[in-house]
């Protein structure tokens, strides 16, 4: 008989060059444990890259795929299905209707190769079409240029710059807010300050 206390079942989101699998027992790998670790991955994520054991990463996973809000998928190679990297989708639903999407790849030799764009991309529908989200938002360090360049791409537009929002390697950094609406549902213009759906301001 099925808990009725369990986590909703997660689709499995295919592309031409990613699959993102609902995070799963085999995802708990010392591949992940040591991305976490790798101050290459993670200088520009909200971990510290030091400490995480197996034990501590387990334990994140058990809550966080215990919180019905939270969609937590595994990046994996369609081809192969190695495990190449994380995102999850936090769902603020009941009234929102907004989702914020956190995501990096761990396998550094998949960098550059529009993964993280078709990523984003994938999740953003599942959100508006299956979720019936409105907004999705996320934050990225104005020094991380891939991560902001894989989400205009992905259709969202800067909508704020937090200033000296975060510590990275010992200076102060902006953080740059995202954000994209679902098809038909942006707000209308104020004060000439229109943007298009799917596009992107220029950057200053």
């Amino acid at each position: 008989m099925p808990d009725p206390n369990a986590p909703p079942r997660r689709p499995t989101l295919t592309g031409g060059r990613i699959r993102l699998a609902p995070f799963a027992a085999r995802h708990l790998t010392p591949d992940y444990v040591r991305w976490l670790n790798d101050a290459a991955v993670s200088r520009h994520l909200e971990v510290c890259s030091c400490g995480h054991t197996l034990a501590s990463v387990t334990d994140y996973v058990r809550k966080t795929l215990a919180d019905p809000n939270e969609h937590f998928f595994a990046m994996e190679d369609p081809d192969t299905g190695r495990h190449i990297g994380i995102i999850k989708l936090e769902c603020f639903q009941a009234v929102h209707e907004r989702g914020e999407i956190s995501l990096f790849i761990g396998d550094t030799s998949r960098h550059g190769r529009g993964i993280g764009t078709e990523t984003i991309v994938l999740v953003a529908e599942y959100a508006f079409g299956a979720l019936g989200l409105t907004k999705l938002v996320s934050g990225c360090y104005s020094v991380n240029l891939a991560s902001g360049r894989a989400f205009e791409k992905a259709g969202f537009h800067r909508e704020a710059v937090l200033r000296n929002h975060y510590r990275c390697e010992d200076r102060w950094v902006d953080g740059w807010v995202y954000a994209r609406f679902a098809p038909g549902r942006a707000p209308e213009a104020q004060a000439g300050n229109r943007v298009e759906e799917g596009a992107c301001p220029p950057s200053p």
